[in-house]
């Protein structure tokens, strides 16, 4: 959350972060498999809950481990883009992976300025 407040005040428009599954299928800001910018830098997200990672992780500046929804709803408003690259660790999951990120990104009224991304080409469908 600082690094996007920072971002704003530099002047920036836009925003990109990346979003990995939990065990429980709950989209979190997380790059890639292992939560190295967290306290627990050899956490897998996908072999734990959100529950367990917000007990045991941290963010390394502090801050709580967010859901996507989470941070959407912190950073509305603040940029004309955001740019989400949904991170993808079992194939076999990643359209129900996506289609929650979409979900989630409806929810909030905010598909006109959500731009998604993903270079896992599972993750790349039409609708």
């Amino acid at each position: 959350m600082q690094a996007f407040i920072k971002a704003k005040d530099y002047g920036a428009n836009g925003v990109e972060f990346d979003v990995s599954e939990t065990k429980d299928k709950q989209n979190i800001v997380a790059h890639g498999p292992y939560l190295t910018e967290t306290t627990c830098p050899k956490y897998k997200a996908s072999d734990y809950t959100l529950e367990t990672l917000r007990k045991k992780c941290t963010v390394k500046n502090g801050e709580p481990i967010m859901t996507l929804e989470e941070m959407l709803i912190k950073i509305k408003g603040m940029f004309d883009y955001y740019f989400v690259e949904t991170k993808v660790y079992n194939p076999n999951d990643a359209q129900a992976q996506v289609m929650s990120n979409i979900q989630t990104v409806k929810k909030l009224n905010m598909q006109d300025k959500v731009i998604f991304t993903s270079y896992d080409k599972t993750a790349t469908f039409v609708l």
